[in-house]
């Protein structure tokens, strides 16, 4: 069998470089020498007849081989027994009617595509999942093109019954997609997979965008050191739809720095994500179609993603994804050094998670975060204490057995949006001390809620973020259906608002000694006014309305309403005089 080299030692100069290398200082006559050294090296390799090397191995050729004629250029549409004796095909490659030991020894170059297994047929591609089958391979059993270097299109390995071995020990970039799908009988990709591929996706294809993808492989157990020199994915890397899929060895990516998008999803028998899954990678960014996301999900066994998971990984330019994780328990460490993500961090039906404490350790800005229908989640705030800004919104819903919000980030200066609804356990909120400006804060349907505390500093609510004024949306601060012995220790500095709606309470709130409220007329939930004053005025009843029809959801509801004109369970918009 090969031996290949460790990934750090020096690859050798496959000998038709080094003739290239000699001929090139006579650049007047590169044509001819090119010529001429690729008829040596044919000649060369005929007179072999016994052996054929790559990257300082050796193995065995088959009989077959050493009757073939020695082609340096074959052009056109290729079928495996007329590919036989390339060297280079300018065109495509189809390996389907093959035997069931496919060798190509002295391939080296593809500038189309190379298929292997079946073709796919054209305008059948779906937008999250890979193409189906339109006919099976039934003969391939193993195959090897150990002098491949470079695809200049697509690489598909897809659709085959009995295919259970693959090598290419010399194949260095695909321009296109790479895939391995839909493959019945491959159990395990390891090292004499893919030894040398360092980068795939950089040439965008006819459909407008790659992927590098292993997906829909039934018996697919194990991915090893698969791809140890694999160093950029242009655009998105997809490992999903295997569905015995149980091993991600930590050194299957070991070098990867740089990918557009990556996911993780749909891998129903992984157990976990292991510690240094992806050692080497910086930043999920700069894909060429479609957002820069990191997908981890919708994988039901999954009970770690350990700590030092993405030990490097430091920015992703789209959104960060995990759910539909219901045996996940362990998280924290696993991104150590993100300090930046473009977009949301989504955490969504993770059933079995108990805390979020040391998950997003160092993240420092995001646009948005969203925490929501986890069931077994019991405090939030404790993964984001680096957080400064996020642009976009801040959701924190459906968590039936949260008890507290604390923390978010003693930096955290700026919001968007900030949501905190429909957690039926939710007692207390003692968070966002350091925040000063927002667009909207909605704390609404936390029937136990006991202490609404933190807010000390927020001084202004305004709509000039996320672009609220040019869609004719007022800033707002709604508290309301909460208990109804709340105590709202909170906004005491407010200077400045849009739509204000509190519920009444008990004891005045702090809210009632802010500087937004002293120095209004008439602050209904403050004082002993009669309710009608605040909420029997037309224009009130008006905005009330299509706000918590707009905002909230509520349509159509004349109690609802009643209740809240005249209870008074809420105030009028600042805008109008009143609250």
């Amino acid at each position: 069998p090969p031996s290949f080299p460790s990934p750090g030692s020096p690859r050798p100069l496959s000998p038709r470089k080094k003739s290239w290398a000699a001929a090139w200082p006579s650049s007047d006559r590169f044509i001819g020498n090119m010529r001429s050294v690729l008829l040596l090296i044919a000649t060369a390799r005929a007179a072999l007849r016994g052996t054929a090397c790559s990257k300082g191995s050796c193995r065995e050729m088959s009989p077959e081989d050493e009757d073939v004629e020695i082609v340096p250029v074959c052009t056109g549409l290729r079928g495996y027994a007329s590919a036989r004796g390339c060297i280079e095909i300018h065109g495509d490659l189809v390996i389907d009617d093959a035997p069931e030991d496919v060798q190509l020894p002295f391939l080296e170059k593809i500038t189309g595509s190379l298929y292997v297994g079946t073709r796919p047929v054209l305008g059948t591609r779906h937008s999250l999942h890979a193409q189906t089958c339109h006919g099976r391979n039934k003969n391939i059993e193993r195959v090897a093109l150990d002098a491949l270097v470079e695809v200049e299109g697509q690489l598909r390995v897809r659709c085959t019954d009995r295919l259970a071995e693959m090598s290419f020990a010399a194949l260095e970039t695909v321009g296109v997609d790479f895939k391995i799908e839909y493959n019945a009988a491959l159990d395990v990709l390891d090292a004499a997979s893919f030894p040398y591929l360092r980068e795939t996706g950089a040439t965008v294809g006819a459909e407008g965008f790659n992927e590098f993808a292993v997906a829909d492989n039934a018996e697919l157990r194990e991915i090893r050191d698969a791809f140890p020199r694999l160093q950029k994915v242009a655009q998105t890397l997809r490992i999903m739809y295997n569905p015995d899929l149980t091993t991600f060895s930590a050194d299957a990516f070991s070098s990867l720095t740089k990918v557009g998008s990556l996911q993780l999803t749909d891998l129903k028998s992984l157990v976990a994500v292991p510690a240094n899954a992806f050692p080497s990678l910086v930043d999920v960014t700069h894909n060429a179609f479609g957002p820069s996301d990191l997908w981890i999900g919708h994988a039901e066994s999954l009970q770690a993603i350990e700590p030092g998971a993405f030990p490097k990984l430091e920015r992703v330019d789209g959104h960060i994804w995990m759910l539909f994780m219901i045996e996940l328990s362990m998280a924290a460490g696993s991104f150590p050094r993100l300090s930046t993500v473009e977009g949301f961090v989504h955490i969504h039906a993770c059933d079995s998670l108990p805390s979020l404490d040391g998950l997003f350790a160092a993240l420092e800005t995001a646009g948005g975060v969203q925490i929501s229908d986890s069931s077994a989640i019991t405090s939030v705030g404790g993964g984001f204490n680096a957080l400064r800004e996020v642009t976009g919104h801040i959701g924190i819903f459906g968590l039936t057995s949260l008890e507290e919000v604390r923390g978010f980030g003693g930096g955290l200066t700026h919001v968007g949006d900030l949501d905190i609804y429909s957690n039926p356990h939710l007692r207390e909120i003692d968070a966002f001390h350091n925040l000063e400006v927002a667009s909207q804060v909605r704390v609404f349907g936390n029937p136990e809620l006991q202490k609404l505390g933190g807010f000390h500093f927020l001084k202004r609510l305004t709509n000039r973020l996320q672009g609220l004024a040019d869609k004719g949306q007022e800033a707002a601060l709604v508290v309301y259906h909460n208990n109804d012995h709340v105590i709202i220790d909170a906004f005491e500095n407010l200077e400045s608002s849009g739509t204000i709606a509190i519920q009444r309470t008990d004891t005045p709130p702090a809210f009632c000694g802010s500087p937004h409220v002293v120095g209004l007329k008439n602050a209904c939930f403050c004082t002993e006014a009669p309710p009608d004053s605040c909420f029997e005025h037309p224009e009130v009843e008006h905005t009330l309305e299509g706000y918590m029809e707009e905002y909230l959801g509520v349509t159509d509801d004349d109690d609802f309403t009643e209740e809240l004109a005249s209870a008074p369970k809420m105030s009028a918009p600042g805008k109008l005089g009143f609250l």
